[in-house]
């Protein structure tokens, strides 16, 4: 998780995370991880919503929790008035 989530902050904001910001994306992740291993069908949801079709082989829940997490990073002040 921790390599994806530097490789997320390498991407959006073409940076790496500080400890902190590290931290808070990982607590994050495990909080939608949780939430959606207890909610199947709200993962399904997520991954289902809009027009591209989800890969099969992905487990639903990791993919809902890693959707938002790049949400999370897509909708960061610096990611969107990047230039």
């Amino acid at each position: 998780a921790q390599s994806l989530i530097a490789w997320g902050w390498e991407t959006v904001p073409g940076r790496q995370p500080s400890n902190a910001e590290q931290q808070l994306v990982a607590a994050t992740l495990a909080g939608f991880q949780q939430r959606y291993a207890s909610s199947p069908d709200e993962a399904q949801a997520v991954i289902t919503y809009g027009e591209s079709k989800p890969d099969k082989q992905l487990n639903p829940t990791e993919l809902a929790a890693y959707t938002l997490v790049a949400n999370l990073l897509l909708n960061l002040d610096e990611a969107i008035n990047k230039n």
